[in-house]
Protein backbone atom coordinates (compact mmCIF):
# COMPACT_ATOMS: atom_id res chain seq x y z
CA UNK A 1 0.00 0.00 0.00
CA UNK A 2 1.32 3.43 -0.65
CA UNK A 3 1.75 5.80 2.11
CA UNK A 4 -1.03 8.02 2.71
CA UNK A 5 0.46 11.62 1.79
CA UNK A 6 1.21 9.89 -1.62
CA UNK A 7 -2.05 8.28 -2.00
CA UNK A 8 -3.88 11.73 -1.40
CA UNK A 9 -1.91 12.54 -4.24
CA UNK A 10 -3.25 10.35 -7.01
CA UNK A 11 -4.35 11.86 -10.22
CA UNK A 12 -7.82 11.37 -11.34
CA UNK A 13 -8.23 8.19 -13.40
CA UNK A 14 -4.93 6.30 -11.57
CA UNK A 15 -6.76 4.30 -9.53
CA UNK A 16 -8.02 2.54 -12.13
CA UNK A 17 -11.66 3.62 -11.86
CA UNK A 18 -13.19 5.95 -14.39
CA UNK A 19 -12.49 9.57 -13.70
CA UNK A 20 -15.34 10.46 -13.73
CA UNK A 21 -16.88 8.48 -10.57
CA UNK A 22 -14.12 9.49 -8.39
CA UNK A 23 -15.22 12.81 -8.32
CA UNK A 24 -19.00 12.24 -7.39
CA UNK A 25 -20.10 13.22 -10.81
CA UNK A 26 -22.44 11.41 -13.51
CA UNK A 27 -20.50 9.29 -14.98
CA UNK A 28 -20.29 8.95 -19.14
CA UNK A 29 -19.55 5.38 -20.63
CA UNK A 30 -16.62 6.44 -21.89
CA UNK A 31 -13.30 4.40 -20.40
CA UNK A 32 -11.04 7.13 -19.26
CA UNK A 33 -7.37 6.69 -18.10
CA UNK A 34 -4.88 8.68 -16.19
CA UNK A 35 -1.82 10.96 -17.42
CA UNK A 36 1.20 8.99 -17.67
CA UNK A 37 4.68 8.90 -19.63
CA UNK A 38 3.65 5.78 -21.68
CA UNK A 39 0.23 7.17 -23.22
CA UNK A 40 1.68 7.67 -26.21
CA UNK A 41 3.23 4.37 -26.76
CA UNK A 42 -0.38 2.99 -26.07
CA UNK A 43 -1.55 5.52 -28.80
CA UNK A 44 1.11 4.32 -31.79
CA UNK A 45 0.48 0.38 -30.54
CA UNK A 46 -3.25 0.85 -31.16
CA UNK A 47 -3.10 3.12 -33.93
CA UNK A 48 -5.17 6.12 -31.94
CA UNK A 49 -5.13 9.55 -31.75
CA UNK A 50 -4.58 10.42 -27.61
CA UNK A 51 -7.93 12.65 -26.71
CA UNK A 52 -7.00 15.12 -23.62
CA UNK A 53 -9.71 16.50 -21.31
CA UNK A 54 -8.28 19.22 -19.02
CA UNK A 55 -10.61 19.27 -16.47
CA UNK A 56 -10.69 21.45 -12.97
CA UNK A 57 -13.19 19.73 -10.30
CA UNK A 58 -14.61 22.32 -9.79
CA UNK A 59 -15.33 23.84 -13.11
CA UNK A 60 -19.34 23.76 -14.18
CA UNK A 61 -18.86 23.55 -18.01
CA UNK A 62 -16.61 20.42 -17.26
CA UNK A 63 -19.36 18.79 -15.09
CA UNK A 64 -21.97 19.45 -18.07
CA UNK A 65 -19.56 18.88 -20.79
CA UNK A 66 -18.52 15.26 -18.89
CA UNK A 67 -22.81 14.59 -18.35
CA UNK A 68 -23.59 15.92 -21.81
CA UNK A 69 -21.03 15.41 -24.67
CA UNK A 70 -19.35 12.70 -23.43
CA UNK A 71 -22.33 10.67 -23.04
CA UNK A 72 -23.57 11.45 -26.31
CA UNK A 73 -24.09 8.21 -28.40
CA UNK A 74 -21.98 9.31 -31.49
CA UNK A 75 -19.15 11.05 -29.56
CA UNK A 76 -19.22 7.39 -27.84
CA UNK A 77 -18.47 5.51 -30.58
CA UNK A 78 -15.99 8.24 -32.34
CA UNK A 79 -13.66 7.86 -29.20
CA UNK A 80 -13.92 3.76 -28.69
CA UNK A 81 -13.03 3.18 -32.47
CA UNK A 82 -9.97 5.57 -32.60
CA UNK A 83 -9.24 7.32 -29.41
CA UNK A 84 -7.00 6.94 -26.50
CA UNK A 85 -9.16 9.10 -23.88
CA UNK A 86 -7.23 10.76 -21.21
CA UNK A 87 -8.99 12.55 -18.59
CA UNK A 88 -6.97 14.67 -15.98
CA UNK A 89 -7.60 17.23 -13.17
CA UNK A 90 -5.49 20.18 -13.99
CA UNK A 91 -4.92 20.87 -10.42
CA UNK A 92 -3.17 17.51 -9.84
CA UNK A 93 -0.79 18.57 -12.93
CA UNK A 94 0.97 21.32 -12.59
CA UNK A 95 3.03 20.92 -16.47
CA UNK A 96 -0.12 20.38 -17.87
CA UNK A 97 -2.37 23.48 -16.48
CA UNK A 98 0.82 25.93 -17.36
CA UNK A 99 1.10 24.17 -20.89
CA UNK A 100 -2.20 24.65 -21.61
CA UNK A 101 -3.45 27.56 -19.22
CA UNK A 102 -4.39 29.97 -22.23
CA UNK A 103 -7.08 27.47 -23.29
CA UNK A 104 -9.30 27.51 -20.32
CA UNK A 105 -10.97 24.36 -18.58
CA UNK A 106 -12.72 22.65 -19.87
CA UNK A 107 -9.58 22.08 -22.69
CA UNK A 108 -9.52 20.04 -25.37
CA UNK A 109 -6.23 18.94 -26.61
CA UNK A 110 -6.14 15.90 -29.48
CA UNK A 111 -2.18 14.35 -30.49
CA UNK A 112 -0.98 12.47 -32.87
CA UNK A 113 0.34 9.00 -31.58
CA UNK A 114 3.91 11.04 -31.87
CA UNK A 115 2.74 13.57 -29.31
CA UNK A 116 2.38 16.21 -31.88
CA UNK A 117 -0.35 18.71 -31.27
CA UNK A 118 -3.49 18.39 -33.91
CA UNK A 119 -6.49 19.89 -32.35
CA UNK A 120 -6.54 22.95 -28.62
CA UNK A 121 -10.13 23.39 -28.34
CA UNK A 122 -10.95 25.70 -25.32
CA UNK A 123 -14.04 25.49 -23.08
CA UNK A 124 -17.29 23.51 -23.38
CA UNK A 125 -18.05 21.49 -26.95
CA UNK A 126 -21.17 20.63 -27.32
CA UNK A 127 -22.04 16.96 -28.86
CA UNK A 128 -22.74 17.74 -32.00
CA UNK A 129 -19.62 20.01 -32.05
CA UNK A 130 -17.62 17.13 -30.80
CA UNK A 131 -18.90 14.54 -32.54
CA UNK A 132 -17.79 16.98 -36.04
CA UNK A 133 -13.98 17.21 -34.59
CA UNK A 134 -13.61 13.75 -33.98
CA UNK A 135 -14.70 12.57 -37.57
CA UNK A 136 -13.08 15.35 -38.86
CA UNK A 137 -9.28 14.38 -37.27
CA UNK A 138 -9.97 10.62 -38.35
CA UNK A 139 -10.25 12.08 -41.94
CA UNK A 140 -7.89 14.31 -41.95
CA UNK A 141 -5.35 14.47 -38.78
CA UNK A 142 -3.29 17.66 -40.04
CA UNK A 143 -2.83 20.20 -37.17
CA UNK A 144 -5.44 22.58 -37.28
CA UNK A 145 -5.55 26.15 -37.09
CA UNK A 146 -5.41 26.56 -32.90
CA UNK A 147 -1.57 24.59 -33.43
CA UNK A 148 0.14 27.16 -34.04
CA UNK A 149 3.84 27.18 -32.85
CA UNK A 150 4.92 29.89 -30.23
CA UNK A 151 8.22 31.89 -31.09
CA UNK A 152 11.11 31.00 -28.99
CA UNK A 153 12.05 33.54 -26.30
CA UNK A 154 15.69 34.73 -26.41
CA UNK A 155 17.19 35.48 -23.10
CA UNK A 156 16.46 39.24 -21.55
CA UNK A 157 18.85 41.20 -18.81
CA UNK A 158 18.96 41.08 -15.32
CA UNK A 159 17.14 44.28 -15.10
CA UNK A 160 14.42 46.23 -17.66
CA UNK A 161 15.53 48.99 -19.37
CA UNK A 162 13.55 52.27 -18.37
CA UNK A 163 12.13 52.21 -22.29
CA UNK A 164 10.61 48.68 -21.53
CA UNK A 165 9.31 49.99 -17.88
CA UNK A 166 7.40 52.54 -19.22
CA UNK A 167 6.02 50.83 -22.13
CA UNK A 168 4.73 48.18 -19.37
CA UNK A 169 3.52 51.26 -17.12
CA UNK A 170 1.35 52.90 -19.66
CA UNK A 171 -0.03 49.50 -21.01
CA UNK A 172 -1.20 48.90 -17.05
CA UNK A 173 -2.37 52.23 -16.71
CA UNK A 174 -4.43 52.34 -20.00
CA UNK A 175 -6.07 48.78 -19.35
CA UNK A 176 -7.37 50.22 -15.98
CA UNK A 177 -11.82 50.28 -15.48
CA UNK A 178 -12.07 53.85 -14.38
CA UNK A 179 -15.88 52.99 -14.05
CA UNK A 180 -15.93 49.83 -12.11
CA UNK A 181 -12.21 49.12 -10.88
CA UNK A 182 -9.89 46.37 -11.64
CA UNK A 183 -8.06 45.77 -14.77
CA UNK A 184 -8.27 44.26 -18.11
CA UNK A 185 -11.25 43.42 -20.19
CA UNK A 186 -13.46 40.88 -18.65
CA UNK A 187 -13.88 39.15 -15.88
CA UNK A 188 -13.29 40.73 -12.55
CA UNK A 189 -10.94 39.06 -9.75
CA UNK A 190 -8.41 39.48 -7.27
CA UNK A 191 -4.98 40.55 -8.63
CA UNK A 192 -2.90 40.07 -5.96
CA UNK A 193 0.30 41.30 -7.91
CA UNK A 194 -1.84 44.62 -9.73
CA UNK A 195 -3.09 45.57 -6.12
CA UNK A 196 0.32 45.71 -4.48
CA UNK A 197 2.25 47.10 -6.97
CA UNK A 198 -0.50 50.13 -7.22
CA UNK A 199 -0.26 50.38 -3.45
CA UNK A 200 3.19 50.65 -3.48
CA UNK A 201 2.71 53.67 -5.95
CA UNK A 202 -0.39 55.35 -3.16
CA UNK A 203 2.70 55.61 -0.48
CA UNK A 204 5.61 56.24 -3.04
CA UNK A 205 6.82 59.95 -2.84
CA UNK A 206 8.23 59.26 -5.52
CA UNK A 207 4.56 59.54 -6.86
CA UNK A 208 3.70 62.24 -4.95
CA UNK A 209 0.57 64.46 -5.85
CA UNK A 210 -2.01 63.63 -8.45
CA UNK A 211 -0.59 60.21 -9.46
CA UNK A 212 -0.19 58.85 -5.37
CA UNK A 213 -3.82 60.34 -5.39
CA UNK A 214 -4.58 58.03 -8.77
CA UNK A 215 -3.28 55.29 -7.16
CA UNK A 216 -4.75 55.44 -3.90
CA UNK A 217 -8.31 56.00 -5.96
CA UNK A 218 -7.43 52.88 -7.79
CA UNK A 219 -6.91 50.60 -5.23
CA UNK A 220 -9.49 51.37 -2.81
CA UNK A 221 -11.61 51.66 -5.83
CA UNK A 222 -10.95 48.08 -7.00
CA UNK A 223 -11.04 46.75 -3.50
CA UNK A 224 -15.07 47.95 -3.05
CA UNK A 225 -15.55 45.77 -6.00
CA UNK A 226 -13.33 43.14 -4.73
CA UNK A 227 -15.68 42.81 -2.13
CA UNK A 228 -18.73 41.65 -3.58
CA UNK A 229 -17.34 38.57 -4.45
CA UNK A 230 -17.35 37.96 -0.78
CA UNK A 231 -20.08 35.05 0.22
CA UNK A 232 -22.01 36.91 3.48
CA UNK A 233 -23.05 33.77 4.94
CA UNK A 234 -20.03 31.63 4.84
CA UNK A 235 -17.29 34.08 3.49
CA UNK A 236 -14.69 33.01 0.74
CA UNK A 237 -13.84 34.62 -2.03
CA UNK A 238 -15.74 33.46 -5.53
CA UNK A 239 -13.66 32.69 -8.48
CA UNK A 240 -14.70 36.21 -10.23
CA UNK A 241 -17.47 38.17 -11.60
CA UNK A 242 -17.91 37.69 -15.49
CA UNK A 243 -19.34 41.19 -15.57
CA UNK A 244 -17.19 44.28 -15.34
CA UNK A 245 -19.49 45.29 -12.62
CA UNK A 246 -18.56 42.91 -10.44
CA UNK A 247 -22.07 41.58 -9.94
CA UNK A 248 -21.94 38.30 -11.63
CA UNK A 249 -20.43 35.67 -9.63
CA UNK A 250 -19.12 32.26 -10.53
CA UNK A 251 -19.93 30.66 -7.35
CA UNK A 252 -16.29 28.25 -7.26
CA UNK A 253 -14.17 28.96 -4.41
CA UNK A 254 -10.41 27.73 -4.95
CA UNK A 255 -7.98 28.20 -2.96
CA UNK A 256 -5.32 29.98 -4.97
CA UNK A 257 -8.19 32.52 -4.80
CA UNK A 258 -8.88 32.69 -1.38
CA UNK A 259 -5.06 32.97 -0.35
CA UNK A 260 -4.92 35.84 -2.90
CA UNK A 261 -7.41 37.81 -1.29
CA UNK A 262 -6.55 37.07 2.47
CA UNK A 263 -3.08 38.82 1.11
CA UNK A 264 -4.65 41.48 -0.69
CA UNK A 265 -6.78 42.55 1.94
CA UNK A 266 -4.65 42.56 4.68
CA UNK A 267 -1.87 44.48 2.42
CA UNK A 268 -4.41 46.83 1.98
CA UNK A 269 -5.10 47.23 5.52
CA UNK A 270 -1.66 47.67 6.25
CA UNK A 271 -1.78 50.74 4.05
CA UNK A 272 -4.71 52.46 4.32
CA UNK A 273 -6.17 51.39 7.98
CA UNK A 274 -9.67 50.58 6.91
CA UNK A 275 -10.98 48.09 9.18
CA UNK A 276 -13.17 46.87 6.15
CA UNK A 277 -10.59 45.43 4.70
CA UNK A 278 -9.14 43.83 7.82
CA UNK A 279 -12.34 41.87 7.86
CA UNK A 280 -12.50 41.17 4.79
CA UNK A 281 -9.44 39.39 4.91
CA UNK A 282 -10.83 37.53 8.25
CA UNK A 283 -14.16 36.69 6.18
CA UNK A 284 -11.64 34.76 3.79
CA UNK A 285 -9.71 33.59 6.25
CA UNK A 286 -12.50 31.81 8.49
CA UNK A 287 -13.72 30.47 4.97
CA UNK A 288 -10.17 28.66 4.66
CA UNK A 289 -10.37 26.80 8.11
CA UNK A 290 -13.68 26.10 7.98
CA UNK A 291 -14.75 24.60 4.67
CA UNK A 292 -10.99 23.83 3.00
CA UNK A 293 -8.73 22.34 5.82
CA UNK A 294 -8.99 19.20 7.50
CA UNK A 295 -8.58 17.77 10.65
CA UNK A 296 -5.18 17.54 10.65
CA UNK A 297 -4.87 20.72 9.76
CA UNK A 298 -3.74 20.23 6.23
CA UNK A 299 -5.72 22.70 3.07
CA UNK A 300 -7.88 21.64 0.29
CA UNK A 301 -7.82 22.73 -3.16
CA UNK A 302 -11.42 24.10 -3.74
CA UNK A 303 -14.87 23.64 -3.12
CA UNK A 304 -17.33 23.29 -5.95
CA UNK A 305 -19.82 26.14 -7.29
CA UNK A 306 -22.67 23.97 -7.53
CA UNK A 307 -24.53 21.81 -4.68
CA UNK A 308 -26.54 19.49 -7.76
CA UNK A 309 -27.76 19.96 -10.86
CA UNK A 310 -30.80 21.53 -9.74
CA UNK A 311 -29.29 23.55 -7.01
CA UNK A 312 -26.92 25.48 -8.75
CA UNK A 313 -24.14 27.63 -7.62
CA UNK A 314 -27.29 30.91 -8.03
CA UNK A 315 -29.59 29.47 -5.92
CA UNK A 316 -26.64 28.03 -3.75
CA UNK A 317 -25.56 31.37 -3.37
CA UNK A 318 -29.00 32.73 -1.92
CA UNK A 319 -29.99 30.18 0.72
CA UNK A 320 -28.91 30.60 4.45
CA UNK A 321 -26.63 29.18 6.49
CA UNK A 322 -29.54 26.80 7.86
CA UNK A 323 -30.22 25.93 4.37
CA UNK A 324 -27.43 25.50 2.75
CA UNK A 325 -26.21 22.81 5.02
CA UNK A 326 -29.95 21.05 4.98
CA UNK A 327 -28.88 21.16 1.02
CA UNK A 328 -25.56 19.23 1.72
CA UNK A 329 -22.45 21.22 0.99
CA UNK A 330 -21.01 21.42 -2.46
CA UNK A 331 -17.94 19.02 -3.07
CA UNK A 332 -14.83 19.53 -1.46
CA UNK A 333 -11.58 18.81 -3.74
CA UNK A 334 -9.81 17.37 -0.37
CA UNK A 335 -6.53 16.21 -2.39
CA UNK A 336 -3.31 17.96 -0.51
CA UNK A 337 -0.72 19.70 -2.59
CA UNK A 338 2.25 21.44 -1.30
CA UNK A 339 0.81 24.77 -3.64
CA UNK A 340 -2.17 24.86 -1.67
CA UNK A 341 -0.96 24.57 1.65
CA UNK A 342 1.88 26.66 0.82
CA UNK A 343 -0.12 29.56 -0.17
CA UNK A 344 -3.11 29.23 2.59
CA UNK A 345 0.28 29.41 5.19
CA UNK A 346 1.74 32.23 3.68
CA UNK A 347 -2.02 34.19 3.63
CA UNK A 348 -2.30 33.36 7.08
CA UNK A 349 1.13 34.00 8.59
CA UNK A 350 0.60 37.25 6.46
CA UNK A 351 -2.70 38.26 8.12
CA UNK A 352 -0.98 37.22 11.91
CA UNK A 353 1.92 39.79 11.10
CA UNK A 354 -1.08 43.07 10.15
CA UNK A 355 -3.43 42.04 12.53
CA UNK A 356 -1.36 41.19 15.29
CA UNK A 357 -3.96 38.04 15.99
CA UNK A 358 -1.81 34.64 16.62
CA UNK A 359 -4.72 32.37 15.72
CA UNK A 360 -4.06 32.87 11.94
CA UNK A 361 -0.38 31.74 12.48
CA UNK A 362 -1.27 28.85 14.68
CA UNK A 363 -3.35 27.75 11.73
CA UNK A 364 -0.79 28.44 9.58
CA UNK A 365 1.75 26.07 11.31
CA UNK A 366 -0.67 23.26 11.73
CA UNK A 367 -0.28 22.40 8.51
CA UNK A 368 3.35 22.36 8.39
CA UNK A 369 3.83 18.62 10.05
CA UNK A 370 1.80 16.54 6.98
CA UNK A 371 3.91 18.49 4.17
CA UNK A 372 7.10 17.10 5.24
CA UNK A 373 6.44 13.44 3.32
CA UNK A 374 6.11 15.53 0.52
CA UNK A 375 9.55 17.40 0.49
CA UNK A 376 12.70 15.83 -1.43
CA UNK A 377 15.83 15.30 0.20
CA UNK A 378 17.31 18.65 -2.25
CA UNK A 379 14.42 21.02 -1.01
CA UNK A 380 12.11 20.47 -3.55
CA UNK A 381 8.25 19.47 -3.39
CA UNK A 382 6.22 17.09 -5.21
CA UNK A 383 2.93 17.78 -7.14
CA UNK A 384 0.75 14.26 -7.75
CA UNK A 385 4.20 12.40 -7.36
CA UNK A 386 6.19 14.66 -10.02
CA UNK A 387 9.09 17.81 -9.02
CA UNK A 388 7.34 21.00 -9.00
CA UNK A 389 8.37 24.73 -9.70
CA UNK A 390 4.67 25.97 -8.67
CA UNK A 391 4.72 24.03 -5.43
CA UNK A 392 8.57 24.72 -4.59
CA UNK A 393 8.18 28.11 -4.75
CA UNK A 394 4.37 28.19 -2.47
CA UNK A 395 6.27 26.71 0.13
CA UNK A 396 9.53 28.81 -0.05
CA UNK A 397 7.25 31.77 0.24
CA UNK A 398 5.31 30.30 3.04
CA UNK A 399 8.45 29.40 4.66
CA UNK A 400 9.81 33.37 4.53
CA UNK A 401 6.26 34.53 5.92
CA UNK A 402 6.63 32.40 8.76
CA UNK A 403 9.88 33.54 9.27
CA UNK A 404 8.45 36.98 9.66
CA UNK A 405 5.85 36.44 11.54
CA UNK A 406 7.75 34.54 14.28
CA UNK A 407 11.58 35.45 14.10
CA UNK A 408 12.49 32.31 14.35
CA UNK A 409 16.10 31.79 11.98
CA UNK A 410 14.86 27.75 11.55
CA UNK A 411 12.08 29.25 9.06
CA UNK A 412 14.71 31.31 7.05
CA UNK A 413 17.20 28.53 6.56
CA UNK A 414 14.12 26.00 5.47
CA UNK A 415 13.44 28.79 2.91
CA UNK A 416 16.74 29.23 1.47
CA UNK A 417 17.13 25.35 1.19
CA UNK A 418 14.50 25.32 -0.66
CA UNK A 419 16.06 28.56 -2.93
CA UNK A 420 18.89 25.82 -3.68
CA UNK A 421 15.84 23.37 -4.56
CA UNK A 422 15.14 25.94 -7.77
CA UNK A 423 18.59 24.54 -9.24
CA UNK A 424 16.51 21.47 -9.94
CA UNK A 425 13.95 23.58 -12.20
CA UNK A 426 16.65 25.83 -14.28
CA UNK A 427 16.11 25.89 -17.78
CA UNK A 428 18.97 24.36 -19.79
CA UNK A 429 19.48 26.95 -21.85
CA UNK A 430 19.66 29.38 -18.56
CA UNK A 431 16.03 30.86 -19.89
CA UNK A 432 14.74 31.25 -16.18
CA UNK A 433 13.16 27.93 -14.87
CA UNK A 434 10.52 25.20 -16.03
CA UNK A 435 7.53 24.52 -14.16
CA UNK A 436 8.34 20.22 -14.02
CA UNK A 437 11.75 18.48 -13.93
CA UNK A 438 10.52 15.28 -15.48
CA UNK A 439 7.87 14.21 -17.96
CA UNK A 440 7.44 12.70 -21.22
CA UNK A 441 9.87 13.19 -24.03
CA UNK A 442 8.09 13.32 -27.36
CA UNK A 443 6.22 15.54 -29.54
CA UNK A 444 5.43 18.91 -28.09
CA UNK A 445 6.29 17.43 -24.78
CA UNK A 446 9.99 18.03 -25.73
CA UNK A 447 10.06 21.85 -25.45
CA UNK A 448 9.47 22.48 -21.58
CA UNK A 449 7.03 24.86 -19.82
CA UNK A 450 8.37 27.93 -18.88
CA UNK A 451 5.60 29.92 -16.58
CA UNK A 452 6.30 33.55 -16.41
CA UNK A 453 4.68 33.76 -13.05
CA UNK A 454 6.41 30.69 -11.79
CA UNK A 455 9.78 32.78 -12.95
CA UNK A 456 8.22 36.14 -11.39
CA UNK A 457 7.62 34.07 -7.96
CA UNK A 458 10.97 32.27 -8.71
CA UNK A 459 12.87 35.62 -9.16
CA UNK A 460 11.31 38.05 -5.73
CA UNK A 461 11.64 34.86 -3.54
CA UNK A 462 15.36 34.21 -4.49
CA UNK A 463 16.12 37.80 -4.21
CA UNK A 464 14.52 38.48 -0.96
CA UNK A 465 16.68 35.69 0.16
CA UNK A 466 19.28 37.14 -1.02
CA UNK A 467 18.50 40.34 0.85
CA UNK A 468 18.32 38.76 4.02
CA UNK A 469 22.06 37.16 3.61
CA UNK A 470 21.51 34.08 2.10
CA UNK A 471 24.59 34.13 0.06
CA UNK A 472 25.09 35.24 -3.18
CA UNK A 473 24.00 32.36 -5.24
CA UNK A 474 20.43 33.36 -4.30
CA UNK A 475 21.16 36.67 -6.09
CA UNK A 476 22.48 34.64 -9.43
CA UNK A 477 18.98 32.51 -9.26
CA UNK A 478 16.82 35.78 -9.15
CA UNK A 479 19.03 36.87 -12.25
CA UNK A 480 18.24 33.51 -14.10
CA UNK A 481 14.42 33.57 -13.59
CA UNK A 482 14.96 37.52 -14.69
CA UNK A 483 16.72 36.95 -17.80
CA UNK A 484 12.89 34.40 -18.82
CA UNK A 485 10.89 37.58 -17.61
CA UNK A 486 12.64 40.05 -19.38
CA UNK A 487 12.64 38.25 -22.42
CA UNK A 488 11.54 40.57 -25.64
CA UNK A 489 8.78 37.71 -27.02
CA UNK A 490 7.48 37.95 -22.98
CA UNK A 491 7.66 41.30 -22.54
CA UNK A 492 5.05 41.26 -25.76
CA UNK A 493 2.63 38.96 -24.46
CA UNK A 494 -0.74 40.50 -23.89
CA UNK A 495 -0.98 39.35 -20.24
CA UNK A 496 -0.79 42.31 -17.73
CA UNK A 497 2.91 42.27 -16.80
CA UNK A 498 2.50 43.67 -13.20
CA UNK A 499 4.56 40.71 -11.68
CA UNK A 500 6.95 41.51 -14.08
CA UNK A 501 7.43 45.11 -12.75
CA UNK A 502 7.48 44.10 -9.10
CA UNK A 503 10.23 41.79 -9.76
CA UNK A 504 12.12 44.47 -11.93
CA UNK A 505 11.48 46.74 -9.17
CA UNK A 506 12.36 44.37 -6.08
CA UNK A 507 15.77 43.21 -7.86
CA UNK A 508 16.54 47.01 -8.45
CA UNK A 509 16.01 48.09 -4.77
CA UNK A 510 16.50 46.60 -1.27
CA UNK A 511 13.55 46.06 0.94
CA UNK A 512 12.42 47.79 3.90
CA UNK A 513 14.60 46.21 6.65
CA UNK A 514 14.05 46.82 10.33
CA UNK A 515 16.20 45.79 13.09
CA UNK A 516 14.67 45.89 16.47
CA UNK A 517 17.65 46.02 18.93
CA UNK A 518 17.03 43.77 21.98
CA UNK A 519 15.23 40.62 22.50
CA UNK A 520 12.08 41.95 20.75
CA UNK A 521 10.45 39.45 24.37
CA UNK A 522 9.78 42.94 26.80
CA UNK A 523 6.51 45.06 26.51
CA UNK A 524 8.08 47.85 24.92
CA UNK A 525 10.39 45.41 22.40
CA UNK A 526 7.36 43.13 21.25
CA UNK A 527 5.34 46.29 20.52
CA UNK A 528 8.25 47.68 17.93
CA UNK A 529 8.21 43.96 16.53
CA UNK A 530 4.83 43.75 16.13
CA UNK A 531 4.64 47.17 14.42
CA UNK A 532 7.74 46.47 11.77
CA UNK A 533 5.84 43.07 11.28
CA UNK A 534 2.55 45.15 10.13
CA UNK A 535 4.47 47.36 7.61
CA UNK A 536 2.33 48.01 4.26
CA UNK A 537 4.75 46.19 2.36
CA UNK A 538 5.35 42.17 1.41
CA UNK A 539 9.21 43.46 0.43
CA UNK A 540 10.63 43.61 4.13
CA UNK A 541 13.31 41.98 6.19
CA UNK A 542 12.85 42.30 9.85
CA UNK A 543 15.62 41.66 12.63
CA UNK A 544 15.51 41.39 15.64
CA UNK A 545 19.70 41.98 17.00
CA UNK A 546 20.26 40.95 20.62
CA UNK A 547 23.69 42.01 21.03
CA UNK A 548 24.33 39.21 23.35
CA UNK A 549 23.68 36.74 20.79
CA UNK A 550 24.17 36.16 17.41
CA UNK A 551 22.10 37.83 14.84
CA UNK A 552 18.78 36.41 13.69
CA UNK A 553 20.02 35.63 10.03
CA UNK A 554 22.25 37.86 7.70
CA UNK A 555 25.09 39.86 9.34
CA UNK A 556 25.39 41.91 12.22
CA UNK A 557 23.67 45.22 11.69
CA UNK A 558 25.10 48.45 11.63
CA UNK A 559 23.27 50.04 14.31
CA UNK A 560 24.73 51.04 17.46
CA UNK A 561 24.08 47.99 20.21
CA UNK A 562 22.83 50.49 22.65
CA UNK A 563 19.87 51.33 23.63
CA UNK A 564 17.96 48.30 23.92
CA UNK A 565 14.38 47.95 22.65
CA UNK A 566 14.41 50.42 20.00
CA UNK A 567 14.31 50.08 16.41
CA UNK A 568 15.89 51.07 12.77
CA UNK A 569 14.79 51.45 9.79
CA UNK A 570 17.95 50.94 7.53
CA UNK A 571 18.87 51.21 3.73
CA UNK A 572 21.84 50.06 2.00
CA UNK A 573 23.85 52.93 3.59
CA UNK A 574 21.80 54.39 6.28
CA UNK A 575 19.72 53.70 9.08
CA UNK A 576 17.11 55.63 10.41
CA UNK A 577 17.43 57.80 13.76
CA UNK A 578 16.45 55.02 16.58
CA UNK A 579 12.85 54.67 16.83
CA UNK A 580 11.84 54.24 21.05
CA UNK A 581 7.93 53.81 20.35
CA UNK A 582 5.37 52.23 17.83
CA UNK A 583 3.93 55.79 16.65
CA UNK A 584 8.04 57.05 16.02
CA UNK A 585 8.44 53.55 14.17
CA UNK A 586 5.54 53.84 12.39
CA UNK A 587 6.81 57.07 11.21
CA UNK A 588 9.71 56.58 10.14
CA UNK A 589 8.94 53.23 8.17
CA UNK A 590 5.95 55.83 6.21
CA UNK A 591 9.17 58.03 5.67
CA UNK A 592 10.67 54.77 4.20
CA UNK A 593 8.18 53.63 2.21
CA UNK A 594 8.24 56.99 0.67
CA UNK A 595 11.04 56.48 -0.53
CA UNK A 596 10.73 54.19 -2.62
Amino acid sequence: MLPLAVTLLLPLGATGAPASSIAGRPASSIEWQGWSPGVFEQAKASHRFVLLDLEAEWCHWCHVMEAETYSDTKVRALVRRRYLPIKVDQDSAPDLAARYGNWGWPATIVFAPDGTEIVKRRGFIPATGMAALLQAIIDDPTPGPSVVAEPESQPGGKQLDPAARKAIQDRLDASYDVEHGGWGEGHRLVQAEAMEREIHRALAATAAGPEAAEATKRAKQTLDGLRRLIDPVWGGLYQYSDKPDWSSPHFERLMTIQADGVRTFALAYAAFHDPRDLQAAKDIARFMTDFLSGSDGSFCVSMDADRSAQVDGHVYAELSDEARRARGIPRVDKHVYPRENGLAIEALAELASVSGETKYLAQALKALPLLEALQASDGSYAHAGQPSLEDTLAMGRAFLALSEATGDPAFLAQAARIGGALDRFRDPQGLGYVAQSQGPKIGVFQKPVRDVDDNVAAARFANLLFREGNGTEQQARAQTAMRLISSPQELDRPELLFGTLLADDELRHAPLHVVVVGTGKTPSGAALLETARAAATRYKWIQVWDPAQPAGGGEVPAVPPQPLDVAYACGPNFCSPPAKTSQALQATLARQLASW
